[in-house]
């Protein structure tokens, strides 16, 4: 079943600094500013498609009253999506992206001029979509979390019951390759130097940081639905005999780590969280370390076995239809008529399973092997042999990377944008 797509568009972000100065009298306060976009939202939504609607859910961290607003002089930036879900009467037309496109940068403009800054993402379904959800983190945190700005008060109630015991774990290990993926992304847009200073690295880093914490959380089955309640429970687990000795590293330093982080995602405040290089660099041997430990539970391997003999042992457990349908969609998402001269390359790389598996594999490679160079953030380096075998698991190269030396930004690069071309949107 395909996730609906919030991120519909590939666009720069908005910069306040286009915007006056607010005086301190006016500007709008952190308390203020969920109930604003959620007015908005639903304000335009209904206007412009609310015909069939039958549910506006608001989702994600904003729900929670954790998303992250940074102040400026001339307002807030919101970093990360405002998330919508909305869903209409089963035998109601589905609007088009075609139809979400105009209204999402509506209401990016409407909050845009009331000072608040941010991207919102929109997603349009049918009830049967809410009946249809797997037992994942995202669905536990939209069940247990998301709010009804309008319509059905019950909507979420059609999503099936499950305890946080119950969550795939597959998912919650799919999680952590994710913001890998993005945080490498991040990593290879921002200049030599400038990672302390960047927002969106300092965010892309921070993310990698909690849902590193949420991945590993289930798997000690220990999940809280919120980024507050988890760092209690990792604080709790720290002081556990049982819990420090099966963690595949240092568990109390984490948890700090996790409490500063969490506390700069709820107030934005720079004075919060320490992202020195030496601590985003211990971040991605966290990452490494737990995507490591969590592939050999799924996989009941030997816990010495290589790190290729262990993937190799994981892609076996797949199945062809599995493989199959990663392959099928991405031919789909590239375009038939554009894709088939690759057809006998993209067949060759099955054998690695679906192209998902392949790109997380490439993550995890190079987040490995990065994660003890000292270059990382510095000067670009020449790939090497090693380098190019990862290359090769991509189904393509970024069209904005060709001519380009080849460096592990490139290979970033090139993996982040196979990553939103292809995985984003769907489970295959």
């Amino acid at each position: 079943m395909n996730e609906p797509v919030f991120d519909l568009r590939d666009k720069p972000a908005r910069k306040l600094s286009t915007l006056p100065c607010i005086s301190s009298e006016k500007r709008l306060k952190r308390t203020e500013l969920r109930a604003i976009i959620g007015e908005e939202a639903v304000r335009l939504c209904l206007d412009t498609c609310g015909r069939g609607l039958r549910a506006i859910v608001l989702t994600g961290s904003l729900a929670r009253d954790e998303a992250t607003f940074v102040e400026e002089d001339s307002g807030w930036q919101l970093l990360g999506d405002a998330d919508f879900f909305l869903v209409y009467e089963q035998t109601s037309r589905l609007p088009s992206d075609g139809d979400l496109v105009p209204l999402i940068s509506a209401i990016e403009d409407s909050l845009f001029a009331r000072g608040i800054c941010g991207q919102i993402g929109l997603g349009a379904v049918h009830p049967t979509y809410l009946r249809r959800l797997k037992p994942r983190i995202a669905t536990y945190e939209l069940r247990t979390c998301g709010r009804v700005l309008w319509g059905d008060a019950g909507i979420l109630s059609l999503i099936p019951s499950f305890s946080a015991g119950e969550i795939s774990r597959e998912d919650a290990w799919r999680m952590l390759c994710n913001r890998a993926i993005e945080f490498l992304g991040h990593a290879a847009e921002t200049p030599p130097g400038e990672a302390e200073s960047s927002s969106s690295f300092r965010y892309a880093a921070i993310k990698l940081i909690l849902d590193t914490a949420t991945s590993y959380l289930v798997f000690a089955g220990a999940y809280e639905p919120s980024f507050r309640r988890r760092a209690v429970r990792l604080c709790q687990l720290a002081r556990e005999s049982a819990a420090l000795s099966a963690a595949p590293f240092s568990l109390k330093q984490f948890a700090d780590q996790v409490s500063a982080c969490t506390a700069w995602k709820i107030s934005g405040s720079e004075k919060s969280c320490d992202l020195r290089p030496a601590v985003w660099k211990e971040a991605v041997r966290h990452a490494c370390a737990l995507w490591r430990w969590e592939l050999v539970q799924l996989t009941g391997a030997p816990a010495n076995l290589s790190e290729d003999a262990l993937w190799t042992r994981w892609v076996s457990r797949l199945t062809a239809p599995q493989t199959a349908r990663g392959w099928l969609s991405l031919a789909r998402r590239r375009g038939w008529s554009k894709s088939w001269r690759s057809w006998p390359r993209w067949v060759g790389l099955s054998r690695h399973g679906p192209p998902r598996y392949a790109m997380y594999r490439v993550a995890a490679g190079l987040l490995s092997r990065l994660s003890d160079s000292a270059e990382m953030g510095g000067t670009p380096f020449r790939l090497g042999s090693n380098w190019g075998e990862l290359r090769a698991l991509l189904p393509e190269g970024a069209p904005a990377s060709v001519g380009l030396e080849d460096s592990w930004q490139k290979l970033a690069a090139d993996l982040s944008w196979n990553y939103k071309s292809f995985l984003l949107g769907t489970d295959a």
